[in-house]
C-alpha cells in the first residue's frame, strides 16, 4: 500500500458508453527506493523468492527476459489470465445483491475460456500499473504507470499469453527481486448464475463479457500461473482464502457503479479474497 495520508478525489469514467462515478483515495508518489540501473548488455536474472505462507515457488527462464540499452525490462512471454476457478466473496462479484449473493459468502467463479479469447483483444496495449486503480483517458493514473501489455495477447487454452515492456526502475527492481513478480488484470465482467465443475472445482457462477482495463503488478495472483519469467506453468495448490476475522478488507477506493459490467479491481497486494469490514459501506461495488 502507498502512503495512507491520501486525500479524496472524485470524478468520473466513461467506460462502454457507461459512466463510473467514484471517489478513490488519491495516491502520493510511490515510496520506492531508487534501485541501481541494471546492465544494458545482459538479462537481469529473476531470483527464486520465499514470500512466506502461500508463496509460489516456480522455475524462473531468464531466457524470455531482456534489457535494452535504456534499461527497460522486455517479458517476451507471460501468462495473463487463465480459464479456472476462484474463490470470490459475494461484495467482490458485479451486481451481487440482485443475484442474491451474501457479502461475506465465498463463492467459486468460473472464468471460462470462451470469454477469455473474447476478451483478448482488449488487454493488447493496455497500460501496467503498481496497483490496480480504473484507467481512462480522462483520469490516467501516471504515477502508478510503469510499462504496457504488448500489442499482441493469444488465447492458447488455458491461458491468455502475452508480452510486457517494464520501463521504471522501481517496478523492475520490483519484479527482479520477487516482491512482485506476479500480474493481475483489472476487468469488468458480468457474472451468470451457472453451475458446474472445472478440473475437479465445483463452481456456481460464471464470468462473461470480459472487457480488460489495465494489468497490475502484485505479490501473489489469483490466477497461480501468472508469474513473471516463467519458462512454463507448473501444477501446485493455489493459496486458501483467509477467514480469520482479523483479515479484514481495507477499502482503499469508493466506488459508485452506474453500469452493468463492474469494474474488477484487487485493492489487496496479495491478490486475494478479502472479507468486509465492518465499517465498509453496503454500497460498495464488488472489488477483486
Amino acid at each position: 500500500m502507498f502512503s495512507r495520508a491520501a486525500h479524496l478525489t472524485s470524478g468520473k469514467i466513461p467506460l462502454l458508453h457507461s459512466t463510473l462515478s467514484y471517489k478513490v483515495a488519491a495516491p502520493g508518489p510511490p515510496n520506492f527506493a531508487a534501485p541501481a540501473m541494471p546492465p544494458h548488455t545482459t538479462a537481469t536474472p529473476i531470483t527464486p523468492y520465499s514470500g512466506g505462507a502461500g508463496a509460489i515457488a516456480l522455475a524462473l527462464d531468464g531466457s524470455v527476459r531482456r534489457i535494452d540499452a535504456d534499461g527497460h525490462l522486455h517479458i517476451a512471454t507471460c501468462i495473463l489470465s487463465a480459464a479456472t476457478v476462484c474463490p470470490y466473496y459475494g461484495h467482490e462479484i458485479p451486481n451481487a445483491q440482485a443475484l442474491g449473493l451474501v457479502p461475506d459468502k465465498l463463492y467459486q467463479v468460473y472464468r471460462p475460456p470462451q470469454a477469455l479469447a473474447a476478451a483478448a483483444a482488449s488487454l493488447a496495449g493496455k497500460p501496467i500499473l503498481m496497483r490496480h486503480q480504473p484507467v481512462s483517458a480522462q483520469d490516467h493514473p501516471s504515477t502508478l504507470t510503469v510499462g504496457a501489455v504488448g500489442s499482441s495477447v493469444q488465447f492458447t487454452p488455458p491461458n491468455l499469453v502475452g508480452s510486457l515492456t517494464i520501463w521504471e526502475n522501481a517496478a523492475i527492481a520490483a519484479i527482479t527481486s520477487g516482491r512482485q513478480k506476479a500480474v493481475s488484470a483489472g476487468y469488468r465482467y458480468k457474472a451468470v448464475p451457472q453451475s458446474g465443475t472445472h478440473n475437479g472445482v465445483a463452481y456456481t457462477l460464471v464470468m462473461a463479457n470480459i472487457v480488460f482495463n489495465h494489468l497490475a503488478l502484485v505479490a501473489h495472483p489469483r490466477v497461480p500461473t501468472a508469474i513473471i519469467g516463467d519458462a512454463a506453468p507448473e501444477t501446485h495448490t493455489p493459496p486458501k482464502p483467509t477467514h480469520s476475522p482479523t483479515h479484514k478488507r481495507t477499502t482503499t477506493a469508493t466506488l459508485t457503479l452506474t453500469l452493468t459490467l463492474t469494474l474488477t479491481l484487487n485493492p489487496n497486494p496479495n491478490n486475494q479474497p478479502q472479507r468486509r469490514s465492518a465499517h465498509t459501506q453496503s454500497s460498495l461495488p464488488p472489488l477483486g
